[in-house]
């Protein structure tokens, strides 16, 4: 932003009201004033102004645990992450710089408040018991403001755009905080989009005749990857020891098997889409042994996007 400081402007402390007569209402400090532009862009994550203006139907779906999330100090030696589970309990654990590591911890929806009255101590112990080493560590955190509660639920809402106004990331979609999908999909609707708006700047077309082009691309792929999302969600929605042997197989048949493996990674990275099948599903349910054959490199390259997926409106005009 700083290298264009002519086009790019960046208002500290300013608040977005919403819009009016066709301009955005800004508040910046004690002064109100409004910005005239030919297409505006919400990115204001969950609640955003912009895609209340667009009267976009979202249709929330929750869920049956919340997260606990903190960042605590970590041994050195600390570098991998890890994912702890019981039959009723999830720890992951994800290293940070500095020696740090941010941690999420899985508690029933609408318990917080109950855990909160039993105090850090809870804390203290639920850690140490599923992972020693940070056991130090966590007796660092010493007042509950340092813990965040963090709700999980998903939507998907019925447009992406109206008129000259569009929407990108948890504006238009919010994903399960699974496996940080959330930030992923929100810089590929930014890259898409961002192209869109380059190429209508260059050919002095009007933006608006072609916002569509980003909903054609950016609507069904966020549409698989939020149903992908969702099944993972489940399978830590279930509290029961048979159910967590039944996963960790699951989980375990995605390392084994190789074309299990290139399909999860490729269509939750969002660089292509290749389909599970039925044959897919008994090998990652164990009802079928896991194949030995490895992937090649050329056969993953035919389920990635290409440039003319990811930019049609560049072909078509």
């Amino acid at each position: 932003g700083q290298t264009f400081e002519e086009h790019f402007h960046y208002l500290g402390g300013a608040r977005f009201l919403g819009f009016e007569k066709g301009m955005a209402k800004v508040k910046q400090k004690k002064e109100t004033f409004y910005i005239e532009a030919k297409v505006y862009i919400g990115a204001e994550g969950r609640s955003s102004p912009t895609r209340k203006a667009m009267n976009a139907d979202v249709k929330r779906k929750d869920y049956n645990h919340h997260f606990l999330t903190v960042t605590m100090p970590r041994p050195a030696s600390y570098t991998k992450g890890k994912i702890i589970t019981t039959a009723d309990r999830f720890l992951g654990l994800f290293p940070l710089p500095d020696n740090e590591v941010r941690t999420v911890y899985l508690i029933k929806a609408g318990e917080y408040k109950t855990i909160k009255e039993k105090g850090l101590e809870y804390l203290y112990q639920a850690y140490s018991e599923l992972e020693p080493e940070l056991s130090e560590g966590v007796r660092t955190i010493d007042d509950w403001k340092k813990v965040q509660l963090m709700i999980p639920y998903t939507y998907h809402v019925d447009k992406y755009y109206s008129g000259n106004l569009a929407i990108i990331g948890d504006a238009a979609h919010t994903v399960h905080p699974m496996a940080g999908e959330g930030m992923n999909l929100a810089v590929q609707d930014a890259d898409v989009l961002g192209e869109l708006l380059a190429w209508c700047k260059e050919n002095n077309e009007n933006y608006h005749e072609y916002l569509h082009y980003y909903e054609d691309v950016r609507k069904p792929r966020v549409s698989s990857l939020l149903h992908l999302s969702h099944l993972s969600a489940l399978v830590y929605s279930f509290r029961f020891e048979w159910w967590r042997k039944v996963r960790m197989r699951a989980v375990q048949r995605i390392y084994d098997d190789d074309q299990l493996h290139v399909k999860q990674m490729l269509n939750i990275s969002g660089l292509g889409a290749w389909n599970f099948n039925l044959l897919d599903r008994a090998i990652q349910g164990s009802v079928l042994p896991a194949r030995r054959k490895k992937i090649k490199d050329k056969t993953q390259w035919k389920y990635l996007f290409s440039e003319s997926e990811d930019y049609p409106w560049e072909k078509e005009n």
